[in-house]
């Protein structure tokens, strides 16, 4: 019995179909606000504006003629960070105040802020003693500093709360 050969097309006998594929458009992809039911605080005297969680409370200080202050953020009785500002600095004195040369720098707000981990040991008080992150910089003639004390690492919300950080002039 012979044997019936179906001869091979050649390459240019060769017909492909496509069919058309349907293409997607990629859909732009949002991140929740994870601060949209935080409070903010603002500074009208030195012209910032932050958020904070609804579980922090704060208080603030001052001297008569509004050229320092300080505002700290506490939970459960605790001091969690704080913010000091002050007109009455020299340009290396956030060096002298931190003890130590900035590690490296870090935008916030727009603008850039030396960065400080270190360990603090008072002279006067031997027992007070404890790790400090610092980020401090200078805005119309103001020494901002945040403060976190008894840390070694910012957590994920303490990086949220500078995130939120915005000079309004």
């Amino acid at each position: 019995m012979g044997r019936s050969t179906t001869p091979k097309p050649s390459p240019a006998q060769v017909v492909t179909s496509q069919t058309p594929q349907p293409t997607s458009t990629p859909q732009p992809f949002s991140v929740p606000d994870e601060t949209i039911n935080w409070k903010t605080y603002t500074n009208n005297l030195f012209n910032f504006s932050l958020k904070y969680p609804p579980d922090l409370l704060y208080s603030s200080a001052g001297n008569d003629s509004g050229n320092s202050g300080y505002i700290t953020f506490e939970r459960y009785s605790k001091e969690y960070f704080t913010l000091s500002l002050s007109d009455d600095f020299a340009p290396t004195s956030a060096e002298n105040f931190m003890g130590s040369k900035p590690l490296s720098k870090r935008i916030i707000g727009g603008k850039e802020w030396d960065y400080y981990n270190f360990y603090y040991q008072d002279k006067l008080i031997k027992s007070l003693n404890y790790n400090v992150i610092a980020f401090t910089t200078v805005n119309n003639n103001f020494l901002y500093s945040f403060v976190f004390n008894n840390q070694t690492k910012l957590t994920s919300e303490q990086d949220q709360i500078l995130s939120t950080f915005k000079f309004t002039q």
